[in-house]
């Protein structure tokens, strides 16, 4: 296959009129054209580095030999060479080296190059030890998804895992790699098919990318994909606070309903035009217009008024914990409004520039800033007050759980704040290097090391404690229900613990081999295997009684509401278990065939047909099945489908808006829309 070189390094070039003022500064300039660099993209062409014949060998001699392994822990021993490597080439008078990679010898190297001179019969060696990323350019696709399908303009740019955790990588619609388009640090597998793009206008773009390998930055990048955008005919959006709704129209006007305290009343706004976009607390919403303007309604204590901050203009995007707003303006300021506990007030801190985007715990906000420095507030209690470490530079990006904060920074090192039994303090644990990502359960943590180990801390209870299983090495990578963690070690093996209501104890199943990945409800864990089997364990309300159903083989992927999991086979056939409530109970629809794709949202599954037709099951499945004209399935093409606590709305193509539930007889005729 046709590849090209993209090399990050930089060549040291010295002038053949150097003097060399000592020997050990000879032997550090001749070192120095050796630096770290990551092999990205397909290639025919080798890596090189050369000095160029300008180390002059007129003052001194000099001898090189290399050492390679592929431990990244800054030591290489000296009984590997280098040209043991298959195509590369060391050269020991003058140590230039090339090396073709073909793409079995893909991965992460770590290089020792030795140089050693003579001066008045005494030897002088000097090392350098750095690392090589071997990368194969991913194989990049665009998502034409239903997030897509549905109007949002907002397609999905999937590529293959050549990322790690604890990578990033941006997405831009110019050569120049200027606009960006999308953005993602990488903290899970999930995330690799996660990088949804911003709204686009209508046009013919190609995307580029820039990414964050191991440390190493590469440069820009031509994905050579293209691809046209139409915005599509019917537009509609729905978003919810918990008790109302708020459709967004192709117009840019806004129609809303349900509890008026929770925002089903917007009449004291004006929403008849140039809304962009709406956000939303548990009982207010927040709509961001195409001058960069905010509106806010609801419950005024929850975020509904925002008549105390100016939000008039260059708002680029909200964040919000449960009660609270955080809007992010493009000069890099900051403005909060809603409940003062819930980090609706951030007087406090200096928000006024620099912020680079916002994390939140239920109570709280932290703010990182593009000098790597983070400023918080709201509920001390949820991470509200970082004082007591040291944010002030260096942070990569931020993790929570309900109410404390994880800051990974440059170095690998970790701190953390908020609720100390549940995540806040991490001092009994080993966090000051080689961290790579977090994850977290309601209460706890789980930091993943470049080494394969994993430190825990947090509430015992929801995994903080995991002294009872080895994870000191091999953990690929960690999935979580409310209070427990599952690592998946690379040998394709399952270590569990934390509450064992929750997933806690796999101890009962065979999780020994073979493990590809592992789903998970509320309180219970699915592990696909090699073989298409599946084992569950956990709650066996929540989906960890498997037992009732053959998922023996043929199991392609595995989808998860709260408390049920469903299981799409090769055949198009799918299984559900869990609670019946919530998805776990099919038996009343016909899903022996044809399934295609299967959605699961809020306590429902949707299950899509070949021939069109979409089958509904789950929380409010007996209305469903009661309600004449939705006769178990549409025939019509499915727009979106909307969920809160009370009701569903499904959204067909003509813009017709159905309900099941509470608010079933005040739905909104959305025909006809713009």
């Amino acid at each position: 296959m046709s590849v090209r070189l993209i090399v990050v390094l930089s060549l040291l070039n010295i002038s053949c009129t150097a003097v060399f003022n000592s020997n050990d500064a000879n032997l550090s300039l001749a070192l120095s054209k050796y630096n770290d660099f990551a092999y990205f993209v397909e290639m025919e062409d080798p890596i090189s580095v050369s000095s160029q014949g300008k180390l002059s060998k007129s003052s001194l001699d000099f001898t090189y030999s290399c050492y390679y392994d592929q431990i990244l822990d800054d030591s290489v021993s000296t009984t590997t060479s280098c040209n043991d490597l298959d195509n590369f080439f060391f050269n020991s008078t003058s140590g230039d080296f090339s090396w073709s990679p073909d793409s079995t010898q893909s991965g992460d190297y770590e290089f020792k190059v030795l140089i050693s001179t003579e001066i008045k019969g005494k030897t002088e060696t000097k090392e350098k030890v750095f690392k090589a990323y071997i990368k194969q350019v991913p194989s990049f696709s665009l998502g034409i998804d239903s997030i897509y399908e549905t109007g949002d303009s907002t397609p999905r740019i999937m590529f293959d895992d050549f990322l790690n955790t604890g990578d990033s990588v941006e997405v831009f619609k110019n050569s120049s790699c200027t606009e960006k388009v999308a953005s993602q640090n990488i903290s899970t597998p999930a995330d690799y098919r996660n990088l949804e793009s911003i709204e686009l206008p209508e046009g013919k773009y190609q995307f580029y990318i820039k990414a964050t390998v191991n440390g190493v930055s590469l440069p820009c990048i031509d994905t050579k994909l293209t691809h046209n955008y139409k915005t599509p005919k019917s537009t509609v959006k729905i978003f919810s606070t918990d008790g109302a709704f708020a459709a967004l129209k192709t117009d840019g006007s806004v129609v809303t309903w349900g509890d008026s305290s929770e925002g089903g009343d917007s009449s004291e706004v004006d929403l008849s035009s140039n809304v962009l976009t709406i956000f939303s607390t548990d009982e207010a919403f927040a709509a961001r217009k195409t001058d960069g303007s905010v509106v806010t309604w609801g419950n005024s204590s929850s975020g509904g008024d925002s008549s105390g901050v100016d939000v008039s203009s260059n708002v680029q995007t909200i964040f919000s914990t449960g009660s609270a707003f955080a809007a992010l303006k493009t000069d890099g300021s900051v403005v909060a409004w809603g409940s003062t506990i819930f980090g609706g007030d951030s007087s406090g801190v200096d928000v006024s520039s620099n912020v680079q985007t916002i994390f939140t715990t239920d109570r709280a906000f932290a703010a990182l800033k593009t000098d790597g420095s983070v400023v918080t507030w709201g509920n001390s209690s949820s991470g509200g007050d970082s004082s007591g470490v040291d944010v002030s530079s260096n942070v990569q990006t931020i993790f929570s759980a309900d109410r404390a904060f994880a800051a990974l920074k440059t170095d690998g090192s970790v701190v953390t704040w908020g609720r100390s039994s549940f995540g806040g303090d991490s001092s009994g644990v080993d966090i000051s290097s080689n961290v790579q990502t977090i994850f977290s359960t309601e209460n706890a943590f789980a930091a993943l090391k470049t080494d394969g180990s994993v430190v825990t801390w947090g509430s015992a209870f929801s995994g903080g404690d995991s002294s009872g299983v080895d994870v000191s090495s091999n953990v690929q990578t960690i999935f979580s229900t409310e209070n427990a963690f599952a690592a998946l070690k690379t040998d394709g093996s399952v270590v569990t613990w934390g509450s064992a209501f929750s997933g806690g104890d796999s101890s009962g199943v065979d999780v020994s081999s073979n493990v590809q990945i592992i789903f998970s409800t509320s309180r219970a864990f699915a592990a696909l295997k090699t073989d298409g089997s599946v084992v569950t364990w956990g709650d066996a309300f929540s989906g960890g009684d498997s037992s009732s159903v053959d998922v023996s083989s043929n199991v392609q992927t595995i989808f998860s509401t709260s408390r049920a999991f469903a299981a799409l086979k090769t055949d198009g056939s799918v299984v559900t278990w869990g609670s019946g409530s919530s998805g776990g109970d099919s038996s009343g629809v016909d899903l022996s065939s044809d399934v295609t794709k299967i959605i699961a949202l809020g306590s429902i599954f949707l299950a899509f047909k070949s021939n069109k037709k979409v089958i509904i099951w789950g929380e409010f499945s007996s209305e469903f099945k009661n309600t004449m004209s939705f006769k178990n399935h549409f025939t019509g093409l499915i727009e979106k489908v909307y969920q809160n606590d009370d009701t569903i709305f499904i959204l067909k193509k003509d813009n017709s808006l159905y309900s099941i539930g509470t608010f079933r007889s005040i739905a909104p005729d959305l025909r006809g829309a713009n």
